[in-house]
């Protein structure tokens, strides 16, 4: 996949072209959730790391941590979010459209059931926690919280998750304890931030955990 990604450094990235570099990235990175999501459901938390912390040869990657905030800012750059771009509805919902169409991606189970949904908002934030884990940067450079569109019950199952369950803690997350936090106040914030433009998330709503990241 990371080879197919890169070869998206060679096409233009102007809207008159008939394939561009960030069409390429984002078909990738649907895919990339489209599996995440499926190892979420799994519980193959080294697959998710694997998928979560790919980086390319774009010069973009000396700012992005990873293909998952590359390929979403050169998409959005290139209108591909917008309300008549691809993907109006956001990457989480560009990637379902992808497990809907390969059946591989939700083994003995409609597409449609929302354990399927609630797994790839899941992979976008043990992602972004994986990202950050990895380089140590908490800024929004390294994630983005496209999980926000979606109501806070999809996503916290996961971040509950990784606080408390020592085995999925250490197969995903490089840090201490301390950046752990850290990442978690980030990520949070940003999707407190974020989602004033939906009517989904609504913060955290597990008690330990909002109090696990209160100073």
């Amino acid at each position: 996949m990371l080879a197919v990604y890169n070869q998206g450094n060679e096409l233009p990235s102007n809207h008159s072209a008939a394939l561009t570099s960030p069409q390429v990235w984002l078909a990738v990175l649907d895919r990339a959730y489209g599996l995440g999501g499926l190892a979420v459901r799994l519980k193959e938390w080294p697959t998710i790391r694997l998928l979560a912390y790919q980086r390319g040869t774009d010069h973009g990657f000396s700012w992005h941590g990873s293909w998952l905030r590359h390929g979403l800012t050169n998409a959005a750059r290139a209108g591909m979010l917008n309300s008549e771009g691809t993907h109006s509805s956001g990457l989480i919902a560009g990637a379902h459209n992808v497990v809907r169409e390969v059946p591989a991606l939700h083994p003995g189970t409609s597409a449609d059931d929302d354990t399927v949904l609630n797994s790839l908002c899941q992979f976008d934030a043990l992602g972004a926690l994986v990202v950050m884990g990895e380089t140590g940067i908490t800024d929004s450079r390294n994630f983005y919280t496209n999980f926000a569109r979606y109501y806070t019950q999809r996503t916290e199952p996961a971040l509950v998750a990784i606080t408390r369950d020592d085995a999925m803690r250490e197969a995903l997350f490089a840090g201490d304890a301390g950046l752990l936090r850290k990442s978690l106040r980030a990520l949070v914030h940003i999707a407190d931030k974020e989602s004033f433009a939906y009517s989904g998330w609504e913060g955290i709503s597990d008690p330990r955990l909002r109090e696990a990241l209160v100073d």
